[in-house]
Formats: C-alpha cells, structure tokens, sequence
C-alpha cells in the first residue's frame, strides 16, 4: 500500500512539474545584419537575416521546438538546435543562445555578456535583445545588433490526454496488481 501511495504521489508531483500553464513560447523576430562584404565579392554589400523561434517549459527551463531561419546572400548553414544555451533559474531568463556551424564557424548569438544590456524573461512581453552575426566569407567578421524577441504564452507541445475510460482502466489494473499481490 505504501508503494502505490509513493506511486501515486510521483506521478501527482511529475503532473504539477510538467503543467501547460508553465509553457511560453519566444520568437525573436527576423533580424537582418548589414555585411559590409564579402571575399569573393570584396565591394559588395550583402545582408543576411536570420530569426528563431521555440518552446520555453519555465518549470523545468527546457527549450524545445526550435525553428531558425535564414535567408541572404550567403547561406551559413547554421543548425536549428542550439550548440550553447545559458539561463537562470531565478528570475527565469534566458541568458545565451548560440546556433552555429561547427564546420565553417559560423555563429548566429544572444548573449547578455556582449554588453551587458539585455535578457529575455519568462513574463510575456517584447523583450530587445543583443544579437551577434559571425561570417566565415564576410570581410568583417562579426556584426552587432539589436532585436526583438516575443515571448506570448503557449500551452505547450501538442500531447494526447488521455480519455476517462483509460484512467479508470489503469487504475482497476493497479488496484488488481496490488490485490493480487496481496492474495
């Protein structure tokens, strides 16, 4: 019996962890950086932007879901899920966001570190923030901006609730697993 208690309670305790209320979901709005130009086109003036949006779980401060685009005259391949991610569990922000191409070296960076101005909350609103570009065929290396990023609450991942019927039928399983085991 007390097994089944502990049973219980961890699953009570998983479902308050996980609630849907404790989702926001962040879009930083497409920014476009101004690259003065490029090796092979060394007068050419190319513009690059790029944007990102995804899934925040403020309970357990997992980020998920993440869609990046980028567009312009040079593709820099930078890959949709974050090579470095840094937050702060009180007050809930977001303090790094690194999408990268490990390959060419590529960066496309939110960092509150770069200037020490800007982070994104948890509490819905717009939110500026400090964003950096690093190009591989860009004459000057990196570019500085600033953006904005949104942050609207969501109800989080999309999962199946599971019908009362099933519930009533999990829960005759256990009682007869329990029962059983008492016999």
């Amino acid at each position: 019996m007390k097994r089944l208690a502990l049973a219980a309670a961890l699953v009570f305790a998983f479902a308050t962890v996980s609630r849907a209320d404790s989702y926001v979901s962040v879009d930083f709005l497409p920014h476009t950086f101004h690259q003065n130009s490029t090796e092979s086109e060394p007068h050419t003036p190319v513009q690059i932007t790029v944007g990102v949006s995804f899934l925040w779980d403020t309970a357990t401060n997992t980020l998920s879901d993440f869609n990046l685009t980028q567009s312009g005259a040079i593709n820099l391949g930078l890959s949709s899920s974050p090579s470095s991610v840094g937050i702060t569990r009180t007050p809930a922000v977001i303090t790094l966001l690194n999408f990268s191409n490990p390959v060419t070296g590529d960066l496309f960076q939110f960092d509150t570190d770069l200037h020490e101005l800007y982070t994104i909350g948890s509490i819905p609103g717009t939110y500026t923030t400090d964003l950096f570009l690093e190009c591989h065929e860009c004459v000057y290396d990196g570019d500085f901006g600033e953006g904005t990023a949104v942050v609207t609450a969501s109800s989080g991942p999309s999962v199946g609730t599971p019908e009362p019927g099933t519930l009533l039928l999990l829960g005759a399983g256990l009682f007869s697993l329990i029962l059983f085991k008492r016999l």
